[in-house]
C-alpha cells in the first residue's frame, strides 16, 4: 500500500463505503439499489488504478 496514492486509496474506500451503506442501512426504494452499484463501480475502478500503478511500479 505503500507505493498507491491517496487518490487511489480514497476511491477503493468511498466505493466500500457506498456499498456498505446501500446494503447495510436500507431505506427502500431502488435508491440503495443504486448507491450500492456505484459505489461497486468506484471501487473497481480504484481497484484497476492500483493494479495500473503497480505494473508501472514494476517496470521502472
Amino acid at each position: 500500500m505503500k507505493n498507491f496514492g491517496f487518490r487511489t486509496i480514497a476511491t477503493i474506500l468511498l466505493g466500500v463505503f457506498l456499498i456498505f451503506e446501500g446494503f447495510f442501512f436500507p431505506e427502500g426504494g431502488i435508491d440503495d439499489v443504486i448507491i450500492a452499484t456505484v459505489g461497486l463501480l468506484i471501487m473497481i475502478v480504484g481497484i484497476r488504478d492500483a493494479m495500473a500503478k503497480k505494473s508501472t511500479n514494476v517496470q521502472m
